[in-house]
């Protein structure tokens, strides 16, 4: 939902007051847009129950300075997404090694990327089997 807002101004003195002016119609919104995504995952360095996950920084930032990222990972054919680490990687972090995967079991990476306090989630697919 947009909110318009108007700014109305009068100029005042000892004699009155003044008709008032009005400001074109201004939309308050973020002052940056979405990035763009990453692109999608390599996974590189596989084994039984480990292997690394890269990508590259994401071509547009929106306007603002990409912070940091989470990997998640599912299942292949689960609804249910789980953080790969604690701790948010820095913006100039590209690879992570997962461990304690599964034999035999395909697994989906997506990206968090955060700017400031705002979150945008980016489902990339790919992956990999153990």
């Amino acid at each position: 939902m947009r909110t318009v807002f108007f700014e109305k101004v009068f100029a005042e003195n000892q004699i009155g007051r003044g008709d008032a002016q009005t400001s074109s119609p201004v939309v308050a919104k973020y002052p940056f847009d979405p990035p763009s995504p990453p692109n999608a995952p390599e996974c590189r360095d596989v084994t039984r129950d480990e292997m690394t996950v890269t990508w590259d920084a994401p071509i547009c930032d929106g306007g603002g300075e990409v912070t940091g990222y989470y990997l998640e990972m599912r299942v292949e054919g689960a609804k249910n997404w789980m953080r790969v680490m604690k701790k948010p990687l820095s913006a100039a972090t590209f690879s992570y090694r997962v461990t304690g995967l599964t034999k035999d079991k395909a697994y989906c990476f997506r990206f968090v990327l955060f700017k400031l306090s705002n979150i945008f989630f980016h489902s990339v697919g790919g992956g990999a089997m153990t």
